[in-house]
């Protein structure tokens, strides 16, 4: 068994044991009459067993299968993911400094709580389609701050790919409730409310919202312009 085999199967392993431990955490909170915070807690855990389990089919077979070129590269190195459920894109892909990752990493565990570097890193997973440590970024920058916009953004679409469009949505709210000129939280809820939800004329809303906020030079326009041509052309057609 090669190296990045073993680390695979260590990480599906870590994935078992983590929704091992929500799932007792629910059971925990349901005793205590905290059904809200059983209810997400018991989602969590499912969406973790659900990633586990592909995980490990995909390990597995990694093990006797070389895997075909695609997807998304960092260094001429493959990288988990290739974009959302349905081909959707998230955040600007592009190149990510491997020493840039390397260098935030070492400051977050250095610093509990610095959140800007959490923040930073967690685009930059995002942009790898990371979810994993997407996940954990946002997860430790909220514990610090939880006004911290970016992550809550990060957050939604670490449950959008878990297929919790409505959990994903709230975090996109909270978002915008602290920063409403957020455009990462405008451009990602605009892609939730047009693949995750079919809320076309929301996505408009968000996205044009996005494209008043949205820097000149910023990646996600000549995207959004793009999706905003598909809804019009899709609600001319009601």
């Amino acid at each position: 068994m090669d190296v990045g085999t073993l680390i695979g199967f260590v990480c599906v392993i870590a994935l078992l044991a983590a929704s091992i431990f929500l799932a007792i955490l629910d059971r925990k909170e349901k005793g205590k009459g905290n059904l809200e915070k059983a209810r997400f807690l018991s989602k969590m855990a499912l969406g973790l067993f659900l990633v586990a389990f592909v995980g490990g089919v995909v390990v597995t077979l990694s093990a006797g299968i070389r895997p075909r070129e695609e997807g998304k590269t960092i260094s001429g190195k493959m990288v988990r993911g290739g974009g959302m459920p349905g081909g959707m894109p998230t955040a600007a892909i592009g190149n990510v400094d491997e020493k840039e990752v390397a260098a935030l990493e070492e400051k977050a565990a250095n610093d509990p709580n610095d959140v800007k570097s959490r923040e930073r890193l967690g685009h930059l997973y995002l942009q790898m389609q990371d979810f994993e440590n997407v996940f954990r970024m946002a997860h430790e920058a909220i514990q610090v701050d939880p006004n911290s916009a970016e992550s809550r953004a990060h957050m939604g679409m670490v449950l959008n790919a878990m297929g919790e469009a409505e959990s994903a949505m709230n975090q996109f709210d909270q978002a915008l409730a602290i920063d409403p000129k957020n455009t990462e939280a405008l451009l990602f809820k605009g892609i939730v409310q047009f693949q995750g939800i079919g809320d076309l004329e929301g996505a408009k809303k968000t996205w044009d919202q996005f494209m008043k906020e949205a820097k000149p030079d910023d990646p996600g326009r000549a995207r959004v312009t793009a999706f905003l041509q598909m809804i019009d052309a899709q609600l001319e057609k009601k």
